[in-house]
């Protein structure tokens, strides 16, 4: 059963962790007898709480959706050792999760002034979307040598701090005086395991809309952005999959782009 996680109240069943499956070549998904599922590689990011795996996976022509190897290969090719070797480098070393197009989708970039390399994780399934490279003055979606050059150490975390943030620990409520203004956040998951958050951010009576994008804390280090959203009903709102394992005793918090406030709470077995 999930549990609504408040401030000093978090997640109450043990989770069970499913083994991943051995690693194996990627060569092996280029036979059509190779399962979606078979898994090529497994990262484990320690800024974004999660563990990402690039599985075979599948490409459909017809609509040309799909995730994984197969789903790279046809839309970038050629798909090579460099691209898992890439893949593994963007994985490692993004330091928060962008939002991206997609249901439940996000975006893991490393950048260096002449290239970024971008990787789409699904957070449902923690899986390889697609991935792909950019940059300035040339249409090749496909650098993968390019994305091993840029430096780990050049990776940074956006900071969205301002004066006078309060970090409201006492529920997951930050209210503003006379209860014009909010920032809540409303999460669900079980132990310390979080399945989704709800951002909201409520406005003033006498503001006709409000445009911003909703931020997510872990300790103080931003670790995830949401998508820039708009609202002339009196409160923006945004919905996160998460499906991440925090450690014990984090504190999670949520801020908005136009606000200075958050709302926190501590995540605990």
């Amino acid at each position: 059963m999930l549990a609504i996680i408040t401030t000093g109240a978090l997640l109450a069943a043990n989770t069970t962790a499913t083994a991943a499956s051995p690693l194996k070549g990627y060569q092996d998904c280029f036979n059509s007898a190779t399962a979606e599922d078979y898994l090529v590689t497994s990262v484990r990011n320690a800024d974004t709480y999660r563990t990402v795996n690039l599985r075979c996976g599948r490409h459909d022509a017809s609509d040309k959706a799909g995730f994984g190897v197969r789903h790279i290969d046809d839309r970038r090719p050629p798909f090579t050792t460099a691209t898992v070797q890439c893949i593994e480098h963007v994985l490692k070393n993004a330091k928060y999760e962008g939002p991206a197009s997609g249901k439940n989708n996000v975006s893991y970039t490393i950048s260096s002034p002449n290239i970024d390399a971008i990787v789409i994780v699904n957070v449902e399934t923690d899986n390889v979307v697609t991935a792909y490279t950019s940059q300035p003055g040339s249409s090749a979606n496909n650098n993968w040598e390019g994305c091993l050059g840029i430096p780990a150490a050049a990776q940074h975390t956006p900071n969205f701090a301002k004066s006078g943030i309060t970090p409201y620990s006492g529920d997951s409520c930050w209210l503003g005086p006379l209860g014009f203004r909010s920032v809540c956040e409303n999460v669900h998951g079980e132990k310390l395991h979080v399945d989704t958050l709800d951002a909201s951010e409520g406005l003033p009576p006498w503001a006709d809309s409000s445009c911003a994008a909703p931020v997510l804390y872990a300790n103080g280090r931003v670790f995830r952005l949401g998508f820039y959203t708009c609202s002339k009903l009196g409160t923006v709102k945004q919905h996160f999959v998460m499906n991440n394992d925090f450690p014990n005793n984090l504190q999670l918090c949520l801020g908005w782009t136009d606000i200075d406030h958050q709302a926190c709470l501590t995540v605990h077995d």
